[in-house]
Formats: structure tokens, C-alpha cells, sequence
């Protein structure tokens, strides 16, 4: 009896001995990628792709959502856009129709059903309606927008627009789930819901997002199980945690120092990303004495561009003289210039009426090291003509809610956006866009309203088909600005990104219209 019990124990030993391997393999073959957010970010804003405008969220939205169009993983040539949540598209002669033919079988997160043309139809319509959208003024011309039957969505512009594919493949034309977010209303905004390739899990404020792998995407699952997006504002915690193994990857601070420093680890690489943001910094034309052109000149002379180079360094910076980024259809580099000469600022400063220089406030900074240093080299420069410039620093989020609210003399601003002359000018320089006005976007200068401004050439390179007119009104609105000097191009300053060589992207990378890595369904962690 005895024996037969002790032979019984030693089987059920050895059936424990075959389950724990078995239960530990299955745990060591899940795939986590840690990810670490942009230095000095300690939360996130909207999860919204329609109200969003920090680039911590930018970089995660298509992680979550599809657009209609795309660009090609790791591109951003305009000629090679391709179908993303459709089969195939039609325009009429005039380019003011399109029919766009859904994929069939799209299924949106957490078995919220297909996605049909009614959820692409509320999508778009929340996008372009001024209200609830920071990308409202791309999608104005979207006249009506209907639904053939469940698969087929009409769209008429009521003017041609540069680039209606290029629109559709934004951030701000992501798909979004109709019954969701009409279910879960303002908690949807931090709760993303979409059709892409990860799904939103859960969100503890300051401290991670978190994101499965959306088992029934439409090209395949992921690779990686999971990915845990954490907050770490500071630089050297975040780096001291890369090189300890405990992230994957991680955006970059944008210092020729820190990308030296990581490149030295054997088992890191860093990603420099186009295209950059390009700082420019806006003068507010309704503030004196900033509303006399001469003291605008005076600033632009101020200014030496070549010491942002030397700050932020030869890998990541590129210099800028026009008010469309180097790069961009459109771009001409054929604008006044107003070459560093510190005597010539003083001088045009006591033609203005201040021959002892003069004092322009206070002005609202982010903590983010890529907006607060470039600020103090602008104080210091502007001292030495006699200006005088109080800074206060904020945290990144606050600085983007402060400066729309019209309390800065000056403020610096970077970004990207779709690489043609139509969206950057339209934001930063019509008068549609003037902060604080029901149509607001970033025109932080009032440029159109407190001075006449570049409304007409915007519009009719807009509504011009042919893209040699487009080129031509864009080369002349650029030439307007720098003479009227509503701001002022510092430089460009590309986006970086750090990780292991075991993450393999799954694309050939030189751009991302996110400014950072972009996860999807082929990218995985081997090691």
C-alpha cells in the first residue's frame, strides 16, 4: 500500500515537472516592446486623433488607427500614397468627386464589429467640423460626404484642394468607431478605439499606456503581444533605463551630445527621422512694439541661426531662412534675408524710437529641452542688442494651452506637417487661423488680421489642379511673409529615436509623417 502511494506521488511529480516548463515557455515567448516617451512629457494630452497636437500622442495614434490612405511604412513620397482601409478610389475629371470602396471585413477593437461606410462618414465629419478638431481647415472643402450603400463613401468638395489623398492618409483622418465612441462620449477621448493594428488597453496618467496586439487586424496579427508606452520627462532616467535593458526604445533627445553617447552602446541604434520640425519663432503683431516692422527686423538680425547648429548638432539640424520647411513641395529658399549683424539691429532699433533697445515681457516656455534651450540662446542674443526678454517655464502641455490663449509676445513653435506648401502655410499665416478667433489653428502671430497677410496666394494655389500653379502661389506667399516678418525660421530640427537591435521595424525607415517609430503588424523583437 505504502509503495503504490509512493509510486503514485512520483508520477504526479513528474507530471508537475512536464506543466512548468510548458507554463514558463508560454510566458517567455510573449512579446513586450517598452517604450519610453519624448523627454520632458509627463503625461499625455487628448487620445483623440481629432484633438490632439502634442507629438507624445501624434506618435502613438497610428499605432491605434487607420486612414483611408497611407504612405508607404517608412516614405513620405508623395507619389507612392497607397489604400490603407480601402480596396480601390475614383475621381471625376475635375477632381472635385471621389468614391472611395471600403475593404469588407475591417474589425474595429474590442469586438466592436466591422468598420462600414457609416463610421467612416462620422469620422470624417467630426474631422472637419471646427468645434471638436484641430485639423478642421484641411478637410473645409469637404462639401458633403454620403454613403452609396455599406462599403462605398461619396465625397464632393466644393473646391479642388492640393492634395485630398494626402488629407486622408493625416493623423486627422483616422477612422474612428461610431457606436463606441456615441456610447462612451467624452471617455472616449482617452480611451482610442480604432481599427489598427494595437489595441488600447489601459491608461494611468504620468505614468504608461498600455496596448495589445489587436488579434484580428486585417493584415495579420502583430508580432509583438504587447507594447507599454511609459512617461519619463527625464533624459537621464530614460537613457540610464535604456542602457539597463529596461526599455526597447525611446524617443531621442535632440542634442548631438546624447545621440553620441547612445550610439557608443553596441546593442543600440539610433533612427534619425525625417522630416524634422522646423522651429520658427512667431512675433505677435497685436503687441507692442512688435507691431512696428522695423523692430521685427531688428529681432531677425539679432538672431545667429548658427548657434542652434552648434547646439543641437550637425546629425539633427538643418538650417531654415523660409517659412515652408526645407523639402516640402513648394519650398523656395528665394525669400529676403536678414543675415546675423547685431549693429544693423541696434541701428533699426533706434530708427523705431529705441535707441536704448527696448522690453518685450514675459514669455511662457516649455520644459521640453528642445523648445526651453533654444529659447534661452533667442534671450541671449536679443540682450546683446538691448531687448529684453523674461522667460517662465511651464510644463509642455500647459505651454501648448497658454499659447493659444494669446498670452506670449513671442513664441516658438515647432513642426511637421504633410510635406507640401497648402497645410503648413494655411495653419501658421491665414487669417483663418489666428488663435483665439472660432476658426483658430497656430497663426500666433495674427498675421492677416493685425497686418495684411498671404490669404489670397494660400487659396489660389488651393484651389489650382494644376501643381506647377500650386508651386507658383506657395514661392509667392513665402516671399510675402519674410518681407512682412510676421515670424521668423530658426531651424530644423530632425526627429530621433533609439532601440535595441533586437527591434526590428519591419520597414526600411526615412520618414514618418509621426516624427517617430511606427509599430505595426511586421515589427518585432528577436533576440
Amino acid at each position: 500500500m505504502k509503495k503504490s502511494r509512493f509510486i503514485f506521488l512520483l508520477l504526479i511529480m513528474f507530471m508537475c515537472s512536464l506543466l512548468i516548463p510548458a507554463f514558463t515557455n508560454t510566458s517567455e515567448a510573449a512579446k513586450t516592446l517598452r517604450v519610453a516617451s519624448l523627454g520632458g512629457v509627463r503625461d499625455a494630452g487628448r487620445l483623440s486623433p481629432y484633438q490632439t497636437g502634442g507629438s507624445q500622442d501624434v506618435a502613438i495614434l497610428p499605432w491605434v488607427f487607420n486612414c483611408l490612405f497611407r504612405f508607404p511604412l517608412g516614405s513620405l513620397n508623395l507619389e507612392l500614397i497607397e489604400p490603407d482601409l480601402l480596396e480601390k478610389w475614383e475621381s471625376s475629371k475635375d477632381n472635385l468627386v471621389w468614391t472611395f470602396y471600403l475593404k469588407k471585413g475591417v474589425q474595429f477593437h474590442q469586438g466592436f464589429g466591422e468598420m462600414t461606410s457609416e463610421d467612416v462618414i462620422y469620422s470624417l465629419n467630426w474631422a472637419k467640423d471646427k468645434k471638436s478638431s484641430r485639423w478642421w481647415q484641411d478637410f473645409s472643402e469637404f462639401e458633403k460626404i454620403e454613403a452609396l450603400d455599406r462599403y462605398t463613401v461619396k465625397i464632393t468638395l466644393s473646391k479642388s484642394i492640393p492634395s485630398v489623398l494626402g488629407v486622408l492618409a493625416n493623423v486627422g483622418g483616422s477612422i474612428i468607431c461610431k457606436k463606441a465612441y456615441e456610447e462612451r462620449g467624452e471617455d472616449a477621448i482617452m480611451k482610442p478605439l480604432g481599427t489598427g493594428p494595437f489595441e488600447f488597453v489601459e491608461y494611468q496618467p504620468q505614468r504608461h499606456i498600455k496596448f495589445k496586439a489587436h488579434e484580428k487586424y486585417f493584415r495579420g496579427r502583430p508580432k509583438i503581444d504587447e507594447v507599454i508606452y511609459r512617461y519619463m520627462p527625464d533624459s537621464k532616467s530614460r537613457q540610464l533605463a535604456f542602457k539597463k535593458g529596461e526599455l526597447d526604445m525611446m524617443f531621442a533627445e535632440r542634442e548631438q551630445e546624447w545621440i553620441d553617447e547612445v550610439k557608443k552602446s553596441p546593442d543600440a541604434i539610433v533612427d534619425i527621422i525625417m522630416p524634422g520640425e522646423m522651429r520658427t519663432l512667431h512675433f505677435n503683431l497685436t503687441r507692442k512694439p512688435l507691431d512696428n516692422p522695423k523692430v521685427r527686423q531688428a529681432l531677425a538680425h539679432a538672431i545667429n541661426r548658427q548657434e542652434f547648429l552648434d547646439y543641437h548638432g550637425k546629425d539633427i539640424t538643418l538650417p531654415a531662412v523660409s517659412p515652408l520647411p526645407p523639402g516640402y513641395m513648394g519650398h523656395t529658399d528665394a525669400v529676403a534675408l536678414y543675415p546675423y549683424n547685431p549693429e544693423k539691429a541696434k541701428k533699426l532699433l533706434a530708427e523705431a524710437g529705441f535707441p536704448n533697445g527696448c522690453d518685450l515681457g514675459t514669455m511662457k516656455t516649455s520644459s521640453l529641452g528642445a523648445y526651453e534651450k533654444p529659447m534661452t540662446i533667442v534671450q541671449a542674443q536679443f540682450n546683446r542688442v538691448g531687448v529684453r526678454l523674461n522667460l517662465e517655464t511651464v510644463d509642455h502641455a500647459t505651454y501648448h494651452k497658454l499659447i493659444r490663449q494669446n498670452v506670449n509676445p513671442v513664441v516658438l513653435y515647432g513642426a511637421a506637417r504633410f510635406p507640401n506648401g497648402d497645410q503648413y502655410l494655411s495653419q501658421f499665416y491665414h487669417s483663418a487661423a489666428v488663435i483665439g478667433t472660432p476658426t483658430a489653428v497656430t497663426n500666433f502671430s495674427h498675421y492677416g488680421k493685425a497686418i495684411p497677410g498671404v490669404d489670397e496666394y494660400i487659396e489660389k494655389a488651393r484651389t489650382s489642379i494644376e501643381p506647377k500653379e500650386q508651386i507658383k502661389y506657395w514661392e509667392m506667399a513665402q516671399k510675402q511673409i519674410m518681407e512682412d516678418l510676421p515670424a521668423y525660421p530658426l531651424f530644423v530640427l530632425k526627429n530621433a529615436g533609439a532601440r535595441k537591435n533586437y527591434v526590428k521595424l519591419g520597414h526600411v525607415l526615412e520618414s514618418s509623417l509621426t516624427t517617430f517609430y511606427y509599430l505595426n503588424e511586421m515589427t518585432d523583437i528577436v533576440k
